[in-house]
């Protein structure tokens, strides 16, 4: 596995450098009146969706009619609006994924009381990406034990390791017998996140078996070590090769774990992509944290951009990326690869061009008339919805 991750490691490193600094396709362009048209609907259908979830949260339950009334508000909108295709949103919005989605929120709410909301929906983010990767290996749409535990297992080690109250030597040591605890080793938990931790990963071993499934917990550890070395990029002069080395390492090994956990094993071609994939999410974080991470001392490519001048040219390299990366898919020997290309296609691009309207003075003028004419939305009504969204749904509460 370790030879393994260092081929691809070099390999993305390899495509992103390659990956050329200006982006255009002009069969994404979107008229200004679609975009006023568009701007109608995405109230509507905000307003729509607030009402649904603010009735099923007064009575503590989900009927079959609101279940209904969910899905056709996010198929109308995700057709008419951002313009999914019918066989795309029967993938990825169907009754399967709304279940796992129940699911998952009602186990984490029984198993941790009072766990954070903001960790719940970082759990969830994991879920729909094992989710995808079920759908696109031919397997049930499903919460199964490992979707589960490896869905928690990082909000419950972020929390340690960013609690203000625990020595960085208590951390490190954590850090240690989690790695060991991920290979196999028989260890006592000390504290209550440990005993958490080690459960999560009991979880795992009780649907892989450890001797006949080897590369599951390779991939566990190889994401273990990557998250480890990712703490260098809170500290200075690192040069920004080693940074990016360190991104792609992060990203790549995180949903090549989520592959190997939903599949038991994977044939080089696939676990290529899955790692491709990872990285392509991961350098879109780093897009969206750009401010965070430069306000916080957290060295990226993004965040040491902004120091060096505008984000035009990076963030039209990541486009291409994404789309090299994404092509691969096209390859696949299965059914409904060329729609899920499509789908994470679109689905990444809108990302990344809300990304951009969030961090619009990080761009010249010039690039951001240029870019916007992709978006379905205008970028300053964007912005304004998010943080009427985000006023709204804080009101929410899934306790």
């Amino acid at each position: 596995m370790d030879s393994l991750v260092s081929d691809f490691v070099q390999d993305y490193l390899d495509l992103w450098n390659k990956s050329k600094k200006s982006y255009s396709d002009s069969s994404k362009e979107c008229w200004f009146w679609v975009r006023l048209l568009n701007q109608r609907r995405t109230s509507s259908f905000s307003k729509n969706l607030y009402n649904q979830l603010e009735e099923i949260i007064n009575l503590n339950k989900v009927t079959k009619a609101q279940e209904s009334r969910i899905l056709a508000l996010l198929r109308h909108f995700a057709q008419k609006t951002l313009g999914y295709v019918a066989e795309e949103i029967d993938i990825v919005i169907s009754k399967d994924y709304f279940n796992v989605t129940k699911s998952f929120i009602s186990r984490v709410k029984d198993s941790y009381p009072g766990f954070a909301r903001d960790d719940i929906f970082q759990a969830l983010r994991n879920v729909w990406i094992m989710s995808n990767i079920q759908c696109l290996l031919n397997r049930k749409v499903e919460l199964t034990p490992s979707v589960f535990a490896y869905s928690m297992l990082y909000p419950f080690s972020d929390n340690y390791l960013d609690d203000t109250s625990i020595s960085i030597s208590e951390k490190k040591e954590f850090n240690n017998r989690f790695g060991c605890r991920l290979a196999g080793d028989s260890i006592e938990a000390r504290n209550d996140y440990e005993e958490n931790i080690f459960a999560l990963i009991k979880m795992i071993e009780g649907e892989y078996a450890r001797d006949r499934f080897p590369e599951v917990f390779q991939s566990l550890l190889a994401i273990h070590q990557a998250q480890e070395n990712s703490l260098l990029q809170q500290k200075k002069m690192l040069s920004e090769q080693y940074i990016l080395e360190l991104s792609i390492s992060k990203g790549g090994t995180s949903v090549l774990a989520d592959a190997y956990l939903v599949n038991g094993a994977l044939v080089k071609k696939y676990a290529y992509f899955f790692f491709g994939y990872g990285v392509l999410l991961q350098l879109m974080d780093d897009l969206q944290d750009a401010k965070n991470d430069l306000d916080n001392g957290h060295q990226t490519i993004f965040s040491k951009g902004i120091t060096e001048g505008y984000l035009d040219d990076l963030t039209d390299q990541l486009l291409c990326f994404m789309t090299e990366v994404i092509n691969q898919l096209y390859d696949f020997e299965i059914d409904i690869a060329d729609n899920f290309a499509r789908i994470i296609d679109r689905s990444c691009f809108y990302l990344i061009l809300d990304s951009i309207a969030q961090n619009k003075n990080f761009y010249s003028k010039n690039y951001l008339r240029s870019i916007e004419k992709y978006s379905k939305l205008y970028f300053i009504y964007q912005n304004k919805l998010r943080r009427k969204i985000k006023e709204q749904y804080s009101r929410l509460s899934i306790s």
